[in-house]
């Protein structure tokens, strides 16, 4: 996350101020990146173009729905995401994406974006 200052020096200069959080990570990091845990069983079908019977595409799928993430972290999610956007269009800006890989999370479940308001 960086803001931009014009400084009033003799000569025109941009200064970037980036904040820093330690130990934040993005959230495509923290949900999206990692493989699900198998228990010790090893997927013959890891390989996205060897064609899966259906039978292994059902076990992909049960496997998936045992890592969701808690209904309360996704709640807390959303209502941290739509206030960084109610942020945005009450400065009469648009916001073209959210990608995952710009939201930083920080602690448990704290959301800093990487969209700054400069009025």
């Amino acid at each position: 996350m960086s803001r931009a200052y014009a400084l009033q020096t003799d000569y025109n200069a941009v200064v970037m101020v980036y904040d820093y959080y330690p130990g934040a990570e993005t959230l495509m990091a923290r949900h999206f990146s990692q493989p699900p845990q198998l228990n010790g069983f090893a997927d013959p079908f890891q390989d996205p173009s060897i064609p899966r019977p259906y039978s292994a595409q059902k076990n992909a799928v049960l496997r998936q729905k045992n890592a969701l993430m808690p209904e309360a972290l996704i709640w807390g999610y959303i209502i941290q995401l739509s206030g960084v956007l109610r942020q945005i269009h009450a400065a009469g800006l648009a916001c073209r994406v959210l990608d995952p890989t710009k939201i930083l999370v920080t602690g448990g479940s704290g959301v800093q974006s990487g969209v700054r308001i400069l009025a």
